[in-house]
C-alpha cells in the first residue's frame, strides 16, 4: 500500500516486487464501502488482490488514524464520487505510457475491473458502462429502489449522492459479478432485482449469509476475496482453471453449501 504524488486522491495497491512480476498487471479502480474518501479502509483484502499480481486504486488518500488503530465508525466520513474511479483509470493508462513511470510498460491496458463493496459498488455500476472496462464486480450492493432496509423492515433513505440508478445497469457491457452476504444484507433485495434487470450480459450472483459487512476483514478478504480474484484472473488474466468456482452445474461456489449462487448467460 502506498501513496503517489502524482494522484493524491488515491491509494495504490501493487506487487511489492514490480520487476519480478511475470507478464503485465491488470487495473482494477475500487469504490469504498460508504463511498467513503478512505483508501485504506479495505486494505486487508487490496493488499491480498495486489499480490496476486495486479495495480489495485482505492477512491481516497491513506488514512494514518485508521493505520493507528481507530476505528473506521469514529473517523469523519467525506464521500467521494464515481469521477475517482476514471481518474484511477486514466492515471494508470497514463503512467503505462510514460516513461520513467515504475509502471511504464507493465499493466494490461486492455484488461480492466471496475468494483466496490455497498456505495463503492454503485459508483462501479456507474463506472461499468466505460468501453474501457472489462468486468464489473458489485459487493454487498444493487440498486436502490425506494429506500434501504433497515433489520426492523422499516426503510430509510441513502445518506448522500446515490452514485448509479437504473439507467446505469443498462449501459453495461462486461460480464457482471455479484456478491451478496445474503437475506440479512440491506442490499439482498437490490441485488436480486439487478439480476432479473441486467439483459443480455453474463451475470454471476453468489450470496454468503454473512451480512452487509461481507468477508472483507477477514484474512485475504475471506471468502468472498477468494472468489473476487478468481473472478478476476478469469476475466483479467485468462487462467481457465479459475473459470471452474463459477462455470458449469458443479462449479466450486455450486457446490459449496455455504453459497447459493445463481447465473444467466454463462456456462
Amino acid at each position: 500500500m502506498e501513496a503517489d504524488a502524482s494522484l493524491p486522491t488515491h491509494t495504490l495497491y501493487r506487487p511489492g516486487n514490480l520487476s519480478a512480476v511475470t507478464g503485465k498487471l491488470p487495473i482494477v479502480a475500487w469504490g469504498n464501502g460508504g463511498c467513503a474518501d478512505i483508501g485504506n479502509a479495505f486494505k486487508t483484502f487490496l493488499t491480498e488482490l495486489a499480490a496476486q499480481g495486479y495495480l489495485v486504486l482505492a477512491g481516497g488518500p491513506i488514512n494514518q488514524a485508521l493505520e493507528s488503530g481507530a476505528s473506521m465508525r469514529d473517523l469523519p466520513r467525506t464521500q467521494n464520487n464515481t469521477d475517482q474511479m476514471f481518474r484511477s483509470i486514466d492515471w494508470a493508462i497514463a503512467e503505462n505510457g510514460r516513461k520513467g513511470s515504475p509502471y511504464f510498460g507493465r499493466l494490461d491496458t486492455k484488461k480492466i475491473a471496475v468494483m466496490g463493496q455497498s456505495c463503492g459498488g454503485l459508483q462501479a455500476i456507474a463506472a461499468g458502462g466505460d468501453k474501457r472496462v472489462s468486468t464489473v464486480v458489485v459487493l454487498n450492493s444493487g440498486i436502490i429502489r425506494g429506500g434501504i432496509p433497515n433489520p426492523d423492515g422499516t426503510i430509510r433513505q441513502p445518506a448522500g449522492v446515490v452514485p448509479a440508478t437504473e439507467p446505469d445497469l443498462h449501459k453495461l457491457h462486461t460480464p457482471v459479478l455479484y456478491l451478496i452476504g445474503g437475506p440479512k444484507d440491506q442490499a439482498y433485495k437490490s441485488a436480486e432485482t439487478d439480476f432479473d434487470a441486467i439483459q443480455g450480459l453474463p451475470v454471476f450472483n453468489g450470496n454468503l449469509d454473512v451480512g452487509h459487512g461481507g468477508t472483507w476483514r477477514e484474512a485475504g478478504g475471506g471468502a468472498m476475496g477468494s472468489a473476487v480474484i478468481d473472478w478476476l484472473n478469469w476475466h483479467l488474466k485468462n487462467i481457465d482453471k479459475a473459470s471452474a468456482t463459477f462455470t458449469g452445474s458443479d462449479c466450486t461456489l455450486c457446490k459449496d453449501p455455504k453459497w447459493t449462487v445463481k447465473k444467466k448467460n454463462m456456462p
